[in-house]
């Protein structure tokens, strides 16, 4: 028999949410009280799933004997890491933990997405310092995000600190069955190519590409519960803190629904200026070319190019950008690029789903003055 697991009868109520939890069919309900079989694997999949607390693993929490999946969730972040992690943990027999920075309202919403429990770390240190020691705690096999601003900050510092492999905005996951490892995939030379990356490190830190990774489960039976780690001796480890107010005023290219560009065929740095109050009108920011920026129009941080990485908007306008092969591979994932140049055949034509075929800051000033 288990001897790591242990039943706790009096809280048991034979709902029987460690069976569906349990990948081993190890777990059976017997007089309405779950009964573990010697076919257990100890992997701790059926402790957090227990909405009564009635089963308990001996020592740390569960995800530290399970190696269970962690999905680090920011503020305002939309779930599909965690739907993801769920499909991953099906395959292995393990355990998906939503790790949060403030006890939420309705847990439930993270339970429907996939996930066993909601982790709570608590303590005086930043999203990177305490992220690091709870995972030094509790040994998660990985740790996901969604590949959108804050996780990008955050979660290379985690796998740095913690001696593990970091793997950039993966398009699919590879786990192996029964195991605690995962390959993914990943774009590669700028889209061109796709490569098969397998982690090293006893824990795998992973942001998830947005749009490959856009579908949030909706269970709304799963059920789970909500565990606190108290970390009060974390090390501050963010060197530049974002506040809100610098989140509200400075939306990263890569979390922009519409981002309006512009490079030398503006003709100044004057007509570049005014694309800051096109973007103001639709709700955006302003993007440049890489011969923008090293004209002194446009900081390094707008730099739209897949050296620095993909973005996905709903809408991207393009004046006066003839379009490289990086830049054409940063924008590729697009809902809608629009192209604004007088000249035949540049390379954003190629790739641009509209074209306006007009003097681009002229076109500027038409759009500005409606």
């Amino acid at each position: 028999m288990p001897e790591k697991i242990k039943v706790l009868s009096e809280k048991c109520d034979g709902c029987g949410q460690c069976l569906q939890a349990c990948a081993f069919f190890a777990v059976d309900v017997v007089e309405g009280k779950a009964v573990l079989a010697e076919s257990c694997v100890e992997c701790g999949a059926c402790v957090p799933a227990c909405p009564t607390g009635a089963l308990e693993m001996a020592g740390e929490g569960a995800g530290a004997k399970a190696g269970g999946i962690w999905v680090f969730v920011p503020e305002g972040t939309p779930l599909a890491a965690i739907t993801a992690a769920r499909a991953v943990a099906d395959e292995q027999g393990t355990t998906v933990s939503a790790v949060v920075a403030a006890e939420p309202t309705d847990p439930s919403r993270y339970y429907a997405a996939g996930a066993d429990e909601v982790l709570v770390l608590k303590g005086p240190a930043d999203a990177a310092g305490l992220l690091i020691e709870a995972a030094r705690k509790e040994g998660p096999s990985a740790v996901f995000g969604l590949g959108l601003a804050t996780a990008r900050r955050v979660l290379p510092r985690v796998a740095a600190a913690l001696g593990s492999s970091y793997v950039a905005l993966a398009d699919e996951l590879m786990p192996a069955y029964g195991e605690k490892t995962v390959d993914a995939n990943r774009p590669y030379y700028s889209g061109r190519f796709r490569t098969r990356v397998t982690p090293s490190g006893k824990t795998a830190v992973f942001t998830l590409d947005p749009v490959a990774f856009a579908a949030v489960g909706r269970d709304a039976g799963r059920r789970g519960q909500v565990r606190s780690l108290e970390l009060p001796d974390a090390v501050r480890r963010d060197p530049d803190p974002v506040s809100v107010e610098k989140v509200a005023r400075e939306v990263p290219l890569a979390q922009a629904r519409v981002v309006v560009a512009g490079g030398p065929g503006l003709g100044s740095a004057e007509n570049f200026a005014k694309l800051a109050a096109l973007a103001a009108k639709l709700g955006g920011v302003v993007g440049a070319s890489k011969e923008a920026v090293d004209l002194g129009w446009a900081k390094p941080a707008q730099l739209v190019d897949s050296s620095v990485g993909v973005i996905y908007p709903n809408l991207y306008l393009a004046f006066g950008i003839d379009g490289s092969t990086t830049h054409n591979a940063a924008i590729a994932k697009a809902r809608v690029a629009v192209a604004v140049n007088d000249k035949p055949d540049v390379g954003i034509l190629g790739v641009a789903d509209f074209v306006i075929a007009q003097d681009p800051a002229a076109v500027l000033e038409a759009m500005l003055a409606r």
